[in-house]
């Protein structure tokens, strides 16, 4: 068959002679996400210590404190200590891209920190300095997906640059000492691929299939579309870490099981979106199994004692999925010799300019956080001046800190945090500096401190701030003995208070509705994917493979963007409840219908049903009705696909269109 390229755009004519339907949807919404308020401050996530990542930042801070210390000059050995920051940015990434992403870090710490020592000499300088490293870590950072704790070191040596005695000849020493550090922190961090060269894909690997067995375990619940979503993030992270490593310029026998398992674990995801539109129960022991799988990624020998239950209902899909797990678990227990004629399908990584010009979108929320932030800094380091502070670095590092957070509700939460958990932290600084410690005590301080934030952070940020707080106040006095803690526990804490203000103002009125404004193109983004992988998913043969491969990924990657902007929508203050609401089930909908169509390839569906003329224009008229806000007369046939559900979502998607749209 053809395809239909035709986008049927404005109110036309019904497409169907068909009455307006109304369907009661048999596949229940659930609730739409409320946010914790203020209680969501003090909430611990149940997260596992990350120790690997901490041993490694409290290493690196040891060893380039030491290194440091060797050279003479206690101020500059508090400087390279700034550069072992980069450890904490190594997370589950490939060692190949490890080794390249920590690089980059310590060059950006190296630039912070010569930049606010080049220009600490007015308080203009300070401004722009600040103003510049904050924008511009917060954009790349945004853009390049940097998790926790993304922009705030690289802002954080930028204000210690600043804060330090002016001395702006001095810009490529303290530059140099800050890229020594990095050195230092970039061999801890490499360090692991001595032992477990497989490491961090074999733990992305197992976090997918982990993800997968709580996907499956919620099939039927109303946490079933949440855990889609988190399996969907988790499988993709395996697949960039599988397919971004050793793969890239070699083929080994452990980094061919490790793709494979992957390729695997998207069959078994896929298999369970069609099982939760079958709305029939799922064995528990099914997710037992995948979860099994997960423990078998890191030891080979557990694949043995894995059992996959019979199917409970016997359908082509369960059957499928059988199929492959068992497949599966002779591949989680056995190395297999590459093929000779074997070829991955390596995961094509943007360039820096397509993620520059992706993250600069009306779309994307990097561009609003940036402004956002750059602004406030700016803001904050004159109000600091003008209250009289001539070297105002602890304000505007405060007020970056605050609004590390996403949503305007993330920055009511980093406020208290901060400002409790500094109020903690100032008078551990205080106490330390009280006690005059040697040169020795101090590193040992520094490293305890640095360990225990980065236990700490993943799990609550105001506990991790108590200690995270007397790292900046040590780097910079005890660099300079002699100072009084009096002094420096009034002057910290009064900063804190008046950049918290400063942060919480800017959250309150730049760009306070971010995300809820891209809400609604998001939904049409994720319609008009569905509608282009539905154009090239027939069998015609001047279709090429690598379009149907590049729309199918620009779906997953809308059906991602779409959950994450809606979450950070229902934490925006003031946020239009009403609306939000009314869209819930589109969200809801659109999402089901874009992991069905993703998944259609499993069950086999005939394409000819699928890509049809009445369908494409259905979708383009969803999807613009989806982005403007606006009725236009749709009437939907009973039936456009084959499978009840697909037809189900599409009239449930229609149905909250036409709600949102009547909302006034």
């Amino acid at each position: 068959m053809k395809r239909q390229n035709k986008q049927v755009v404005g109110a036309q004519a019904p497409i169907e002679t068909d009455a307006r339907l109304k369907i009661t949807p048999s596949w229940e919404i659930p609730p739409a996400p409320t946010h914790p308020g203020l209680r969501g401050a003090f909430q611990v996530r149940p997260i596992p210590y990350p120790w690997r990542r901490a041993t490694r930042a409290a290493i690196s801070m040891g060893l380039t404190l030491i290194a440091g210390s060797l050279i003479g000059n206690m101020s500059l050995a508090m400087v390279t200590s700034m550069g072992a920051f980069t450890a904490i940015y190594a997370g589950n990434e490939p060692y190949a891209q490890r080794a390249v992403k920590c690089a980059m870090v310590a060059v950006g710490l190296a630039l912070a920190i010569g930049l606010g020592t080049a220009l600490a000499g007015s308080v203009l300088g300070i401004a722009v300095a600040l103003c510049i490293v904050s924008a511009g870590a917060t954009f790349l950072c945004g853009a390049w997906r940097v998790p926790v704790p993304s922009a705030y070191f690289f802002i954080l040596v930028g204000a210690v640059g600043t804060g330090m005695p002016i001395a702006p000849h001095t810009a490529l020493l303290r530059a140099g000492c800050v890229l020594l550090g990095g050195a230092i922190a970039w061999v801890v961090s490499m360090a692991g691929w001595l032992v477990n060269p497989h490491g961090p894909e074999s733990r992305a690997v197992a976090g997918a299939y982990r993800a997968l067995a709580n996907f499956l375990s919620a099939v039927g619940t109303v946490s079933h579309d949440s855990a889609r979503h988190q399996a969907t993030v988790a499988l993709q992270n395996a697949q960039v870490a599988v397919t971004s490593g050793e793969l890239q310029w070699r083929k080994t026998a452990q980094a061919y099981r490790l793709y494979l398992l992957t390729q695997k674990a998207n069959i078994i995801f896929l298999c369970g979106v069609q099982l939760a539109a079958e709305k029939k129960p799922i064995c528990q022991g099914l997710a037992d199994a995948v979860r099994n799988l997960g423990a078998s990624v890191s030891n080979m020998d557990l694949a043995g004692r894995i059992r996959i239950p019979s199917p409970t209902c016997d359908t082509e899909v369960r059957r499928h999925l059988a199929r492959h797990l068992e497949e599966c678990v002779h591949i989680a227990g056995h190395l297999t010799q590459v093929p000779e004629t074997w070829k991955a399908e390596v995961q094509r990584n943007p360039s820096l300019l397509d993620d520059i010009r992706v993250a600069w979108s009306r779309a994307s929320l990097v561009r609003p956080a940036t402004l956002r932030i750059g602004v406030a800094v700016l803001v904050s380091v004159f109000v600091a001046w003008v209250l009289g502070d001539p070297r105002p670095y602890w304000v505007p590092l405060t007020c970056a800190s605050v609004l590390q957070g996403a949503t305007v509700l993330a920055s009511v939460h980093r406020t208290l945090q901060r400002a409790l958990g500094t109020t903690v932290g100032i008078l551990i600084a205080g106490g330390i500096l009280w006690l005059r410690p040697t040169i020795a005590l101090a590193v040992v301080a520094i490293v305890a401190l640095q360990l225990i934030v980065e236990l700490l952070v993943g799990r609550n940020y105001g506990a991790a701030v108590v200690f995270i707080t007397p790292l900046p106040i040590l780097l910079i006095e005890l660099g300079q003995w002699g100072v009084s803690p009096v002094s420096v526990i009034e002057a910290r804490f009064f900063d804190t208070v008046v950049g918290c203000v400063i942060g919480l103002w800017a959250s309150l009125t730049l760009w306070r509705r971010a995300a809820s404004t891209r809400v609604r193109p998001a939904v049409a983004r994720v319609i008009r994917a569905i509608r282009d992988v539905l154009r090239t998913a027939d069998e015609d043969p001047h279709i090429p493979l690598t379009e149907q491969r590049a729309s199918r990924r620009s779906l997953e990657s809308a059906l991602v963007h779409l959950r994450m902007v809606h979450d950070q929508a229902v934490n925006e203050y003031p946020r239009q409840n009403a609306e939000l609401e009314k869209l819930w089930p589109v969200v809801v909908s659109a999402q089901r219908l874009g992991y069905l169509v993703l998944s259609m390839n499993v069950s086999r569906q005939p394409m000819e049903a699928l890509a049809s003329s009445t369908v494409d224009t259905v979708l383009s008229r969803l999807a613009q009705m989806a982005e403007t806000g606006s009725e236009h007369e749709i009437r939907l046939p009973e039936t456009l696909f084959e499978h009840p559900t697909w037809t189900e979502q599409v009239h449930v998607m229609c149905e909250g269109l036409l709600a949102a749209a009547n909302r006034h």
